[in-house]
């Protein structure tokens, strides 16, 4: 599968709030602390909704059998 349409695919699975932090995480490079404060959440908050995220994302590769 195409990887660009795949990493689309399953930003489509997360909230608005998650897709923002994997982009600005790992797209743009920002820390925990810059995201919370950009979202004005805390740190906290940022690695709770990251780790979901992700979970979520691994679980739809895992299920599609992409691996």
């Amino acid at each position: 599968a195409d990887t660009k349409l795949l990493i689309k695919e399953m930003l489509k699975l997360l909230s608005k709030k998650q897709r923002d932090i994997i982009i600005y995480k790992y797209i743009y490079g920002y820390s925990d602390t810059e995201l919370g404060a950009l979202l004005n959440i805390s740190r906290q908050a940022v690695n709770r909704l990251k780790n979901r995220a992700v979970e979520a994302m691994y679980e739809y590769y895992i299920n599609e059998e992409l691996i």
